[in-house]
């Protein structure tokens, strides 16, 4: 388990500093391009997201899932076939979908409701060939277990967002707001050559070459192997893609107009949806690097148990105080963000950011159990929790906007009741084939210690009038010390626990 170990710390800090960036950077844009057009390109980034995971969505992990198995059966020269047929069915795929989106993308802008959208399109439809992949060095590094290009590449990815989208961005404001959408968009070009150099090359220092050749039987394997993870990976960007589809066109039938329901979206997908994600995608390290780690130890017979069941109190631990310190710090931290946002926007963004807080539970444990049932070769199980979770959420939100006067806050209720269903039903699928268990005090301690964090921080942010950055982070630094002191009081973790939760003599509170 040490290679997880090291893994899960190293991949969890890059990802700390990619995200700040990335989060220092969607916010600078926010602020940038306003709330309108922070929409357009939430208008157009779903679509481009849904093409693109098509193939990043299940590729990396079905190459990982494989590697892991070769490693373990000593099988060198599969991998390196592996590789190839996968880069090549990937640009095959990739170039398609670059031309699809580039020929279709102002019927995208129009069936969206605001044709600004189409340059947008335009300018970031080449990123997809080299995301593609990109993908699969990834899925190669992660089978290795050695997750060091992956996390530095990310960090990469974001620098040069923030150096060259924010920048062009900036520039091209002057010649209208399309042209500063696109602008992101080149920055989201740039960062995806970057990051494509930067993974080949270490691709091409930490593989031994072993001569194989183009396999047309073979592709057509990965092409069916990665599509069941493909599938289940998909439903989220589809809910994205179908909700720039509905929402803007459903808000403007209740009366809200073409600007207003723009801003509206920008708001729920561009400023409030990144803060939520930022404590997610910190769990999805813990789950990207925990999935070779339960691939190889499956493949080796060993037992799996201990593992999966550490795993997923170390991300109950981390989730939960995430969501309600998100909740309780809400209107300070919209404020702190996002200074420049409209006074008549400012409370919706609270109530948004509030409601959307319990995503993160649901989310960061739904990632967890995708990658148990991923790791035992169930690659089709997860696609049956999603696409009844994406069904509820659209139904539920339909009804929502057009019978009550809930407006943007349709959005929120119906992804946090779709998310957890989502996440329940996964969990029952991961019952029926694991047979790990967790104390019942290791989920009812975390959860009380998360209110009691999120009463004390809420009072003390009203008390004191908290507004400011350093402020935000005087009450994220008070909030944390207050969970994991009750958290330890009541021994539900302990110093060594902290120390060697995924090491083989680590005693944590589990059963």
């Amino acid at each position: 388990m040490k290679p997880y170990i090291k893994n899960t710390i190293m991949l969890t800090i890059c990802i700390i500093i990619s995200k700040v960036i990335g989060a220092v950077y969607k916010i600078l844009l926010s602020n940038t391009l306003g709330t309108q057009g922070i929409g357009l390109y939430q208008l157009v980034f779903p679509v481009y997201s849904l093409f693109l995971v098509f193939v990043t969505g299940g590729m990396p992990t079905y190459i990982a899932q494989k590697i892991s198995v070769y490693r373990a059966t000593n099988s060198s020269e599969k991998i390196s076939s592996l590789i190839k047929n996968a880069i090549l069915l990937c640009l095959v795929l990739g170039i398609l979908f670059c031309l699809l989106l580039s020929l279709f993308g102002f019927s995208f802008a129009t069936l969206q409701g605001n044709q600004m959208a189409y340059l947008g399109y335009i300018t970031v439809a080449v990123s997809i060939v080299f995301s593609v992949v990109t993908c699969v060095f990834r899925g190669y590094f992660m089978g290795q277990e050695n997750m060091k290009p992956n996390a530095i590449s990310g960090v990469f990815e974001q620098l040069s967002k923030l150096g060259f989208g924010l920048v062009l961005s900036m520039i091209l404001k002057q010649y209208g707001l399309i042209f500063a959408v696109c602008g992101a968009f080149l920055g989201v070009l740039s960062s995806e050559i970057i990051s494509f150099l930067y993974m080949y090359f270490a691709y091409i220092k930490w593989h031994k070459k072993v001569r194989v050749f183009f396999d047309y039987r073979e592709c057509k394997s990965i092409f069916k192997g990665f599509l069941p993870v493909t599938m289940a990976s998909f439903v989220l960007p589809l809910s994205a893609c179908v909700d720039s589809f509905l929402v803007v066109n459903l808000l403007m039938r209740t009366g809200v107009t073409r600007v207003g329901a723009t801003s509206l979206f920008g708001i729920a997908t561009g400023m409030v949806n990144p803060l939520v994600n930022f404590p997610v995608i910190l769990c999805g390290a813990i789950a990207t690097a925990f999935l070779p780690s339960l691939a190889y130890s499956v493949a080796k017979k060993q037992d799996t148990n201990k593992l999966i069941a550490n795993t997923y109190f170390f991300v109950w631990l981390i989730c939960l105080p995430c969501a309600f310190g998100v909740f309780a710090v809400a209107p300070t931290l919209i404020n702190v963000c996002y200074p420049s946002i409209e006074i008549e926007f400012f409370d919706v963004s609270v109530f948004y950011l509030c409601l959307s807080a319990f995503n993160i539970i649901w989310l960061s444990v739904s990632q967890i159990s995708t990658s148990v049932l991923n790791g035992l070769g169930k690659f089709y199980l997860p696609l049956v929790s999603q696409i009844v979770g994406f069904v509820f959420k659209i139904v539920l939100f339909v009804l929502l906007v057009l019978l009550t006067k809930l407006n943007i806050l349709s959005l929120a209720i119906a992804s946090v009741a779709s998310n957890s269903i989502s996440c329940i039903i996964l969990l029952g699928l991961v019952k029926k084939h694991t047979v790990f268990s967790l104390k019942m005090s290791s989920l009812i301690v975390p959860f009380v210690s998360s209110i009691f964090m999120a009463g004390s921080v809420f009072v003390f942010s009203k008390f004191f009038k908290f507004s400011s950055f350093f402020s935000l982070a005087f009450l994220v630094g008070f909030g944390v010390a207050v969970y994991f002191l009750i958290c330890l009081v009541f021994k539900v973790i302990s110093f060594a626990d902290i120390k060697n939760l995924f090491g083989k003599n680590a005693k944590s509170n589990l059963s």
